[in-house]
């Protein structure tokens, strides 16, 4: 009996190994690995999550790099922009002042031969108006001392040239002599002009711009913003009347005995007690007088626009004339002096080119 009890617990051990073989045997593989993970899930959801963190670490150090790039790239881009914003600026700013440079210099050069064109005009104007007027004179002077003054304040010829105006004073006693820069020069005004002058202290060089003056102390004068004149001449309430029209430039006055003549800057003419021959040129000519003069004893010289000129001169200024004509120059001007007892007598000049 004791050899069965061995083998029930052989046996009984036996199957009891065997049931304990047979229960894992029947646990699946997956099982095993289930019951580890089971035996410590703390540690193994722990793994996990480090690892799942240190890729999300690994992949944000990875973007943050591709950020570093891409900052780096586009900074270059920025700086590359800039630049060509810059340089496009800079370009288009360079184009417009290019343009203007141009622009200027092409206007400057306009403006230079513009300027040249005015002036050669002007020079041409000049010329021609000193050709016209004459650039060259002879005179008489009755007074000694006026004549060495006159003659100092004229010079030769080329000072002559730009000489605008003169004028004869009485018998040839005295002068007005006008230039084209403005400067003047008298001796031997009549009377009651160079007593005003004193007394409103005017009496100075470049003072008057313009003067006629008659025998018997009659005269017209226009200064620096005023115009004067006398008031003791024939008709003189018309004189008066024609000299204050505001719609008309005074151009050329001459006065003789009892006698005016008014040349206007439009060509009309007035006059008072002159010769009969001058009333019929002035009449008949087909231009208007540019100057005029009236002498002593019916003596007078008048010259038109269109060059044509009449005249009755006193003997010693006819001579002249003709002498001045036969060396070939123009006559352009005959100064009278309104003064003078005679045709000998009388004072002149004589203008020419």
């Amino acid at each position: 009996g004791g050899g069965g009890d061995r083998e029930f617990k052989g046996a009984g051990e036996g199957q009891g190994g065997h049931h304990q073989h047979l229960a894992l045997a029947l646990l699946p593989q997956s099982s095993t690995a289930a019951a580890a993970v089971v035996l410590e899930p703390a540690d193994d959801e722990e793994g996990a999550m480090r690892r799942q963190l240190r890729e999300m670490d690994a992949a944000m150090c990875a973007m943050m790099e591709s950020r570093a790039v891409l900052v780096t790239h586009l900074n270059a881009v920025e700086v590359a922009s800039r630049a060509a914003v810059v340089a496009q600026a800079t370009a288009t700013a360079a184009a417009v002042a290019a343009k203007a440079r141009k622009k200027a210099a092409v206007a400057e050069a306009h403006a230079r031969a513009e300027a040249m064109v005015r002036q050669h005009e002007a020079d041409e104007a000049t010329r021609q108006m000193v050709q016209s007027r004459g650039s060259a004179y002879c005179f008489y002077l009755d007074d000694d001392d006026a004549s060495s003054d006159f003659s100092k304040r004229c010079g030769t010829a080329p000072n002559f040239a730009s000489v605008k105006h003169v004028v004869f004073f009485g018998g040839g006693d005295g002068f007005f002599v006008s230039r084209d820069d403005g400067n003047s020069h008298w001796a031997g005004l009549p009377s009651l002009l160079a007593d005003r002058l004193v007394t409103e202290q005017r009496n100075h060089v470049g003072e008057l711009l313009y003067v006629a003056g008659g025998p018997h102390g009659e005269y017209y004068a226009e200064l620096k913003g005023s115009t004067w004149w006398s008031a003791d001449m024939v008709d003189s309430e018309r004189f008066d009347s024609l000299v204050h029209d505001q719609s008309r430039i005074v151009s050329r006055i001459a006065f003789g005995h009892d006698s005016w003549v008014i040349v206007f800057a439009d060509g009309v003419t007035s006059w008072c007690g002159i010769p009969e021959r001058m009333v019929n040129e002035i009449s008949h000519n087909a231009s208007h007088p540019t100057e005029v003069s009236l002498g002593a004893n019916e003596t007078f010289y008048i010259r038109f626009a269109n060059g044509s000129s009449d005249y009755s001169l006193p003997i010693a200024c006819a001579d002249h004339c003709d002498e001045v004509v036969a060396r070939g120059f123009t006559v352009t001007n005959v100064i009278l002096s309104p003064g003078g007892n005679n045709i000998w007598e009388s004072s002149w000049l004589v203008r020419y080119s």
